[in-house]
C-alpha cells in the first residue's frame, strides 16, 4: 500500500485594494494551477487575538474576498489579511505574510495648499508600486491623477489645491508594476 502525500502548499497575496462601489476591503490571490486544493482561507488581524479565519474561497471561485463584515471600513483603518491553502484532505498549509492597506488621514489645508497624508502599503516588495495621487475637483466622482510619488513617500502637498474647486475630494491609489489576476 502506497500513500501519496501533497507537497505543503503555499499562498501569497497580490494585493489588497477597495472596492470603489462599496468601500469594502477587496483581497486577491492568483491561484496555482494545481488539482489538490480545496479552498482558499483568508484571515484579518483582529486586535488581541492576531490573525482570525474570516472566510472560506473554493478553488473554483474567483480568487479573491470582498470584506463586507459589519464594522470593518477601510475609511476608518488599516486592515491586515492574509491567505493560506486546505488541501483536498483537509491539510492546512502555512499562513502568508501579510498585506496592510493603505489608509489616508483626512486631508489638512494649509492657505491654499492641501496636505494629503497616508499610511504605506505593506506586502509588496518596495519599488515595485508607486503611488497615484487623484483628485475629484468637482465632488462628481470624475477623478483625475495629479502626481505620483514611490513607494515609501506617504506624503504629498497640491500647492494651491484651494483654488481647484470648491469640492474637493482625494484618494491614493496604488500602482502594481507586477500585475496579478484573481
Amino acid at each position: 500500500l502506497s500513500i501519496s502525500v501533497s507537497p505543503e502548499l503555499t499562498q501569497d497575496l497580490c494585493l489588497v485594494t477597495v472596492d470603489e462601489s462599496s468601500s469594502h476591503n477587496v483581497v486577491v490571490w492568483e491561484k496555482p494551477l494545481v488539482q489538490d486544493i480545496d479552498s482558499f482561507l483568508v484571515y484579518r488581524e483582529v486586535a488581541g487575538l492576531g490573525f482570525v479565519q474570516v472566510s472560506s474561497v473554493a478553488y473554483d471561485s474567483l480568487s479573491q474576498y470582498i470584506d463586507d463584515t459589519p464594522g470593518i471600513d477601510p475609511n476608518l483603518t488599516q486592515y491586515r489579511y492574509a491567505v493560506a491553502v486546505k488541501d483536498t484532505c483537509g491539510n492546512t498549509g502555512p499562513i502568508s505574510s501579510a498585506h496592510q492597506t493603505i489608509y489616508q488621514f483626512p486631508p489638512v489645508v494649509n492657505g491654499n495648499d492641501i496636505v494629503l497624508d497616508w499610511e504605506d502599503y505593506i506586502g509588496i516588495t518596495p519599488g515595485s508600486f508607486y503611488y497615484r495621487i487623484m483628485r475629484d475637483t468637482a465632488g462628481n466622482n470624475q477623478w483625475e491623477v495629479i502626481d505620483s510619488v514611490p513607494s515609501g513617500i506617504t506624503a504629498y502637498t497640491d500647492i494651491n489645491g484651494m483654488n481647484e474647486g470648491s469640492i474637493i475630494g482625494y484618494y491614493i491609489e496604488i500602482a502594481v508594476l507586477d500585475i496579478c489576476e484573481a
